[in-house]
């Protein structure tokens, strides 16, 4: 086939620039679809990363929970001591001024000793609660570290002041 021009081969051209568009959109086809699923797969990532906080979260809840039901009780329990050291100081209280009469300096000395063993007793017992107060402290602390520990993991940070170490859950994209 001649043409006007003398171009005998425009025909195979336009045969060489189609299948060159057919292997480009083939070529941004397949890149196109790669996109796509790397955005699926990152959206799969978001999911699980978000369950896994709302896990952590739960969890350190959970936690902080339990240790301040722990401390109530081990303080309820101290009450119920004091209760009971009131009463009997009550009973003292009422057998001493029953015998007011001729043995008070007797009883006296008796209830000077009570008394002293009864202050070391509860000396040696609030130094005991000062010991798990301050080891409760040390708990909260170390829960406060952990929840914020976990939340530096959550967002990607390694401390204060970092930079972000990459997508959500480490993999490349």
């Amino acid at each position: 086939m001649v043409c006007f021009f003398g171009l005998a081969h425009v025909p195979s051209f336009h045969n060489e620039l189609r299948d060159e568009d057919l292997a480009k959109f083939s070529a941004r086809e397949e890149e196109v679809k790669l996109i796509q699923t790397q955005h699926k797969q990152m959206e799969m990532r978001l999911l699980s990363a978000e369950k896994t906080y709302a896990g952590l979260e739960e969890n350190a809840r959970y936690e902080h929970h339990n240790f301040f039901l722990s401390y109530l009780t081990r303080y309820f329990i101290i009450l119920r001591a004091c209760r009971r050291q009131i009463q009997i100081l009550e009973v003292r209280l009422a057998q001493m001024r029953g015998r007011a009469d001729g043995s008070s300096i007797e009883y006296a000395e008796k209830e000077i000793a009570a008394y002293a063993e009864e202050r070391g007793v509860l000396a040696a017992t609030n130094n005991k609660l000062r010991e798990e107060n301050l080891v409760l402290k040390d708990e909260v602390e170390e829960l406060k570290a952990m929840v914020e520990l976990l939340k530096a993991q959550h967002t990607g940070q390694r401390g204060l002041v970092s930079e972000p170490k990459g997508p959500i859950l480490g993999g490349p994209l």
